[in-house]
């Protein structure tokens, strides 16, 4: 099956090109969907005042027994909601399944997070979103979903004033375990689900293969000794006794297999060459544009890795940006014309 997703038409165009006739035409524009950025806005309001009212009563008490306080009115309220079918609050009914998933994450880690390896707290958060996206039937839990899955082998993410930065601490694992993760995803979503699920699916799908792109990324930079996070020494002794836990890292490190910095640039490259003309063959636009960006900015980082800011590296690599974007659209107009999913 094709995977079209969303499709927008240029009816007038058509119709001057001889394509579509003026009464299909007609029949086509009962179909539109009406605009929704009222939808959107009252989405966003619901979704940002829950959070945070839900945040302003951790303040006023920050303990884990406030934590699970929030949980349980959050789900009990959501639920309420989607047990009354109320259409009007469907949108808010999803953002107290988030605050649901927040109260219950927050609860464990204050109460066991420092007794417990980073590992479990994870896996713990991980299981509370899922379950959570099962019950909201809600697409942007089940896009948190592979997040935690990564938090578990050492991915993430990180704000300081005015900078974002993503850390992959096991690169040849998380593509190893991302690729197919992503495949098999798409193909319940696509193939076995009910409607109810699938879309739940596709979103994961999606942020599974991004992770792996990820994966990729920080592998072509620094390289990657498999296993060191998962397998070598843990935060303990890292607390304990900093020193002993360097000297026990590097000793361990010895014995891991290195993978250099270029395989995973050239891996990645293929992997996104791959996914462009899968994409391509099955019609999944997600695919096919992901793994036109994902190339652009393999090619761009390796560049400036390799020539660093010299003026002239500068000036050939802004002409060879240019050249490649009139490729792209070279490209996108051979595509069937008026019709973009």
């Amino acid at each position: 099956m094709t995977d079209l997703g969303y499709v927008s038409l240029d009816l007038d165009k058509l119709i001057r090109d001889g394509t579509l006739s003026h009464d299909e035409a007609q029949r086509l524009s009962k179909f539109a969907e009406a605009p929704r950025t009222a939808g959107y806005l009252i989405s966003v309001l619901y979704i940002i005042g829950a959070i945070a009212a839900a945040a302003g009563v951790v303040l006023l008490n920050p303990t884990a027994t406030t934590g699970l306080f929030i949980a349980i009115v959050c789900l009990i309220a959501g639920q309420f909601i989607r047990f009354k079918k109320i259409d009007a609050l469907s949108i808010l009914s999803l953002a107290l399944g988030i605050g649901a998933a927040a109260g219950l994450t927050g609860w464990f880690v204050l109460e066991f997070g420092e007794t417990l390896p980073a590992m479990a707290v994870n896996g713990f958060a991980t299981v509370v979103t899922l379950l959570m996206a099962i019950l909201f039937r809600s697409k942007f839990l089940a896009a948190l979903v592979p997040l935690g899955v990564g938090a578990i082998i050492g991915s993430g993410g990180a704000y300081w004033h005015a900078s974002y930065g993503i850390f992959v601490q096991e690169a040849t694992i998380t593509i190893a375990l991302f690729t197919p993760l992503a495949a098999a995803l798409w193909w319940f979503g696509r193939k076995v689900l009910h409607a109810d699920w699938s879309p739940m699916a596709i979103v994961a799908a999606r942020m599974s293969f991004i992770i792996s792109n990820f994966g990729f990324w920080v592998g072509s930079l620094w390289g990657d000794r498999v296993g060191e996070f998962i397998f070598g020494p843990g935060r303990e002794l890292r607390r304990e006794n900093y020193q002993a836990w360097r000297e026990a890292r590097d000793a361990f490190r010895d014995t891991l297999p290195y993978i250099q910095d270029y395989i995973f640039a050239l891996g990645w490259a293929v992997f996104s060459i791959g996914a462009i003309a899968l994409g391509r063959r099955i019609g999944n636009r997600f695919l096919e544009i992901t793994g036109v960006v994902f190339l652009a900015i393999n090619a761009f980082t390796q560049y400036f890795e390799f020539f660093r800011d010299e003026p002239w590296a500068l000036i050939f690599g802004g002409i060879a940006l240019v050249a490649i974007a009139l490729v792209l659209v070279r490209w996108q107009m051979t595509k069937e014309k008026g019709v973009t999913a």
